[in-house]
This record gives C-alpha cells, structure tokens and sequence, in this order.
C-alpha cells in the first residue's frame, strides 16, 4: 500500500489565486482538511460547528459539515444541513446533490436522480454530480 505524502503547500499551481495565500475562510478550511492527511473528521466537524454557530448562513460551512456527516454515517444530520442551505440559496448545486447522496444512500435511487438533475440544472458541469447520476441510471 502506498503511503500518502503530507500535505505541501509549495506544490500548488502558481497560476492559482489561491497559491499559498489562504484568502478567504473556506480556502483555510480546505488546506486544514488536506493537511495532515490523518486529520480526524471529528475535529473537522468540531470547527465546523463552530463556524456554523458563528454564522448561520454560512452555506460554506454547512455544505462541508454535511459531507463531513455523510463520512461519519450521520445521513439524517447531513440531510438537515443540506435543506437548511436551499432555504438560504436554492441554487446550491451542491445542496442538491448531497440530497442525492442521501437518497442514493437511504435507496431511494428515483429521488436521487430527480436531486442530481437538479443540481446539474444549476450546475451543467457539476462532475461529481454526473458521476453520481451515472450511478443511478445504470
């Protein structure tokens, strides 16, 4: 089994506008779920929630949270973040595709693709959400 290299900053693209200069909070909470590549979920969610509690409306903070819960096997509390972000933006393709997730998890493959097609409404080039439709029609 190969082992995984630590996260390393320098290696990014320098044509990215991100490059080394975490300029908003959910570019830093990116570079802290790649970092230590042993970084528990727990602590992740951890700052999350605190995030969350800060701003309600951060849809950013929920959309990760929600995933975070969906790897943690809490697809109950991953489907209350993701409704609570298409009260807040009913154009969050991604919204619409964790929702997908859920059902696709749950079983309900019919509803998942419904949620998928809408995420790719919002979102025409949305991968994961055409990888995930993909599955469903099969």
């Amino acid at each position: 089994r190969q082992q995984k290299k630590p996260y390393d900053p320098t290696l990014r693209s320098p044509e990215d506008s991100t490059y080394n200069t975490p300029n908003t909070t959910l570019e830093r909470d990116r570079n802290v779920c790649e970092g230590p590549q042993d970084l528990a979920p727990e602590v992740f969610l951890d700052h999350l929630n605190r995030r969350v509690a800060t701003d309600e409306s951060d849809c950013d903070a929920r959309f990760l949270r929600g995933q975070t819960l969906m790897g943690l096997r809490k697809d109950a509390e991953a489907e209350k973040d993701f409704l609570r972000i298409l009260e807040i933006n009913r154009e969050h393709a991604g919204a619409w595709c964790g929702l997908g997730q859920v059902s696709m998890i749950q079983g309900h493959l019919e509803r998942a693709q419904k949620l998928f097609a809408c995420a790719l409404e919002r979102s025409p080039t949305y991968g994961y959400a055409h990888l995930l439709m993909g599955r469903v029609t099969e």
